[in-house]
């Protein structure tokens, strides 16, 4: 009895030095002196879309589809239900494909199944795509990272766009003379499920038309000439912003070899037609990003004046406590948040730690809604990258107009 009371003592004297080793204010999992985390939220851990093999990206709006009453909120999605690029959807090649859910309330989704039925037992093999990879050299290979905007009764979608390339060839088969293409194509529908995609490119890097694939993987593995190359556009996040009249789009593109993905960014006239890329102004891209630090998966929301964006780099290179992030794999990318006056100018407020069940929250997407930043966000699979959950946290207004 005595050796049992002796070990357990021993026990609760190692926990309590632990615990103040862990939360004191100097101690090696403090905060102090580096970039804070974020932990005033809610963090539900509720699974809202689970099941499928690869999904991320989830972008919503309380916007009621026709003929759907009783769903206000709209979800667009993309990856692979049941299977790498949906074969079993799509057929060979196959590609990522854009889906679609509507909710009863923002925990509550049930996903399209095609001809205007709606799946309410979370089993991806009965769900179809919206938007599926096509026919030109913008798309043929993927259709991702959906973001839509509705304006005067139009639905507005910008999305990450994969293709053959100019020459139509499927990337290093025989004949191919320029790789893949990577851009931003959009698209726009009345009912938010039927699209009609823009003809061509609406954001692309004009010299990546013309370079064969081979040399930008040399250019990746030597690091030789990697800052002459500025492609790969991706991650469109846009508004219209009635402050100044304009359409405003962020997006990541690959900067140079020091930051890797940092922030693009462009704008439209309030009346341009923006399905076409001569609308768009590329005002920070190339050698001038609009953030000089590694971007990647921006999404920017206006909430009253103020702007507040999301992305999900690796933390300590924004001076997380490194402690707190293990230096290898994924774990080393969360979610992070920034703020600006204008859009233009950003400043990092912090981060936020994953779901104890994931090793990566990612791909964070904003919503908000009566003085609640609703981030929806996926999980990632241990010792794997595949996104296996959608789930959403949420932050007051008290506490974010703080940051």
């Amino acid at each position: 009895m005595k050796n049992i009371k002796t070990f357990y003592f021993i026990t609760a004297v190692a926990g309590i030095i632990i615990f103040v080793s862990a939360c004191g204010t100097t101690g090696k999992y403090s905060d102090e002196g580096y970039l804070p985390r974020i932990t005033e939220i809610t963090r539900t851990q509720k699974d809202l879309l689970y099941n499928f093999l690869n999904m991320y990206n989830p972008h919503v709006l309380k916007e009621q589809l026709p003929g759907n009453e009783g769903y206000p909120y709209t979800m667009w999605f993309y990856g692979w239900a049941t299977e790498i690029m949906n074969v079993n959807i799509l057929g060979k090649p196959g590609g990522d494909s854009i889906f679609v859910a509507r909710g009863k309330d923002l925990y509550t989704w049930e996903v399209y199944k095609g001809d205007g039925t709606w799946d309410t037992t979370m089993n991806p093999a009965l769900w179809r795509p919206v938007v599926v990879p096509g026919s030109n050299p913008w798309d043929s290979m993927h259709a991702s990272d959906p973001y839509v905007v509705k304006k005067d009764g139009i639905f507005y979608l910008m999305y990450s766009a994969a293709g053959f390339g100019l020459d139509m060839i499927y990337p290093y088969a025989p004949g191919d003379e320029d790789g893949d293409l990577m851009s931003i194509m959009g698209a726009v529908s009345t009912d938010g499920i039927n699209w009609t995609k823009s003809e061509e490119a609406v954001l692309v890097w004009e010299q990546e038309k013309y370079m064969f694939s081979s040399q930008i993987h040399e250019w990746w593995l030597s690091h030789d000439d990697m800052d002459n190359f500025h492609g790969w556009y991706h991650r469109p996040s846009f508004m219209f912003d009635e402050s100044i009249s304009k359409w405003r789009m962020w997006f990541d593109y690959y900067g140079n070899s020091r930051f890797g993905i940092t922030l693009g960014y462009a704008e439209a006239d309030a009346d341009a037609d923006i399905m076409k890329a001569s609308s768009w102004r590329i005002i920070n891209a190339d050698k001038n990003p609009m953030y000089a630090n590694e971007f990647p998966n921006p999404d920017v929301i206006k909430i009253d004046n103020r702007y507040y964006c999301t992305t999900d780099p690796r933390v300590v290179t924004y001076g997380a406590n490194p402690r707190l992030v293990p230096s290898d794999g994924f774990y080393r990318r969360q979610i992070m948040f920034f703020v600006s006056d204008d859009g233009y100018d950003w400043r990092p407020v912090g981060w936020i730690t994953p779901d104890r069940d994931t090793q990566a929250n990612q791909v964070a997407q904003f919503y908000y809604e009566d003085g609640i930043l609703y981030v929806f966000y996926a999980t990632m699979r241990w010792n794997d990258w595949m996104q296996d959950r959608i789930r959403v946290i949420e932050i007051k207004k008290e506490v974010f107009e703080k940051w």
